[in-house]
């Protein structure tokens, strides 16, 4: 098929940051070939069918839709394939065990008086002088100058540091530390406060928190179509078993099935670590380098469970967010502790878990009079084969302990574990689990790895780039927003640098 062919650019995995990267670079002129081993596209942002409901791999609630980077591809590509259900923050809940729901934010059509906001805090544990301090302390947060985020970025400020000098309040401080487990699953003592800042106004100020039409994958999927609209090709079921090297050069790939492949820029949306260790390998790399990749620290990971039902439990809310009250009265050094323990391999005692309700954004998702929770929590940051089945069955008890009816109305359960599972599950019968990735961010937003300290998308070998979530300095947002702005500065860079190197010649 590639029998003397070459390309501009191949990409390797078609995660988000990989067909980002390839879509604008298709539509700058470059010849792009994109290979993913997988049937489908989209690596932990992908979506798969069974029974009638389109589930997603992974636990997803996009922080900024087409506010953000993924509506300014799209408008450079000239678009239109993806759609978003907004307001998914205006339309969430808390719920402690043995409570109702407690709504989350207010919707544009809305107004919520403080006097709301107070009683809504109340049922949260926090006392009257906490709820006043409580609606200070969010006002300070939106009023933070973009030059004092980046001084906090350049100073490596940790978010613990921040808090502290914040409020005295740990009330404020344990909810605050929520928001930062949600959006960069590690604990306060590790996160980046500038970066906590950037997402935490962008999130509050753009207010288009949102969730994909079609479920997960038709993020990438949208992407795809335009890589194909600009000539570029995309290859499912490829797998690339090694990067070309000669001459201190990336030339091409080569196959799992012998083929080689040659091209002027090689980019692997693989994590950089597995890009260096499996794909290039190290002998090409000086030590000081490796060391330092090696040294990379990665956020802790997440177990999903992903809960068929056959009638509707949650109606009224896009997703809600289960919660035991003793979360918002630990202190921080306790909430740092927790992390450990589960670093360690210690199952958390009373876990918390995100839940999307996909089927309540698209109907579609679903069956009709059927529902789709996708429940996410905790877990370790380990690449290693473990036993998951105490995981599981502990968080599925924990589940059921806020909706019990969940057990009697269950069709099916499939898991998303870390890493392989070396046990056999008993907890529930049509019962998949699935392996992700092993970190929620591969490159975790610390304060020693975010903005100018963020490592480099450009590998020192010359044509060779990483783009997603590992990688790539100054990238900034949460989840798939950090792997699409990793794969559009990527782009942004070749596309200059092309320029460039034609004027010159």
């Amino acid at each position: 098929m590639f029998k003397d062919e070459s390309f501009d650019v191949i990409v390797i995995g078609a995660g988000i940051g990989g067909t980002i990267c390839a879509a604008l670079l298709s539509q700058a002129g470059f010849k792009t070939l994109i290979l993913e081993k997988n049937a489908q596209v989209g690596g932990a942002c992908s979506s798969y069918y069974k029974e009638g409901f389109i589930i997603d791999q992974a636990c997803h609630i996009i922080p900024v839709g087409l506010k953000g980077i993924f509506g300014k591809v799209l408008k450079r590509c000239g678009l239109q394939n993806l759609k978003f259900s907004t307001g998914i923050a205006t339309n969430s809940a808390i719920r402690l065990i043995n409570t109702d729901y407690i709504k989350m934010g207010v919707s544009e059509n809305e107004e919520r008086s403080p006097e709301e906001a107070q009683e809504n805090l109340k049922l949260l544990g926090f006392t009257s002088e906490e709820q006043e301090e409580m609606l200070k302390v969010s006002f300070k947060l939106l009023g933070i100058s973009k030059r004092k985020i980046r001084q906090m970025l350049d100073e490596k400020v940790s978010l613990y540091t921040f808090l502290d000098s914040l409020t005295e309040s740990d009330r404020i401080k344990s909810f605050l530390s929520w928001f930062d487990g949600l959006m960069f699953v590690i604990p306060p003592r590790l996160t980046s406060a500038g970066e906590f800042l950037r997402s935490y106004q962008e999130m509050m100020i753009k207010n288009d928190t949102s969730y994909p039409i079609g479920g997960c994958i038709a993020i990438p999927s949208a992407f795809v179509e335009g890589i194909k609209k600009f000539g570029g090709t995309v290859l499912t079921n490829t797998k690339v078993k090694q990067i070309v090297i000669e001459n201190d050069r990336a030339t091409g790939v080569e196959l799992e099935d012998g083929t080689r492949i040659d091209s002027r820029i090689i980019i692997s949306n693989l994590n950089i670590k597995q890009t260096i260790q499996t794909l290039v390998g190290p002998k090409y790399f000086e030590n000081s380098y490796l060391n330092k990749v090696n040294n990379l620290k990665e956020s802790w990971s997440s177990i999903v469970l992903k809960i068929a039902l056959d009638k509707i439990i949650i109606p009224n809310f896009s997703s809600v967010h289960l919660f035991n009250v003793d979360d918002f009265t630990s202190q921080l050094k306790s909430i740092d502790e927790a992390y450990d323990a589960v670093e360690r391999g210690e199952i958390p005692d009373k876990p918390a878990f995100m839940v999307p309700i996909p089927s309540n954004i698209d109907s579609n998702l679903a069956p009709p009079g059927k529902q789709l929770l996708i429940c996410g929590s905790i877990g370790p940051p380990t690449r290693e084969k473990q036993n998951w089945d105490p995981w599981i069955k502990k968080y599925y008890e924990s589940i059921l302990e806020f909706h019990p009816e969940i057990d009697d109305h269950k069709i099916f359960m499939d898991v998303s574990t870390p890493s392989p599972t070396t046990g056999k599950i008993e907890v529930t019968t049509n019962f998949s689990i699935f392996t992700g990735n092993c970190s929620v961010e591969g490159t975790a937003l610390t304060q020693d790895q975010s903005g100018k300290y963020r490592i480099s998308s450009q590998l020192p070998i010359d044509n060779l780039f990483v783009v997603g979530d590992s990688a790539g300095t100054d990238t900034h947002g949460i989840g798939t927003q950090i792997a699409a702005d990793s794969g559009f500065k990527c782009a942004e860079f070749l596309i200059n640098k092309y320029k460039l190197e034609k004027k010159i010649v």
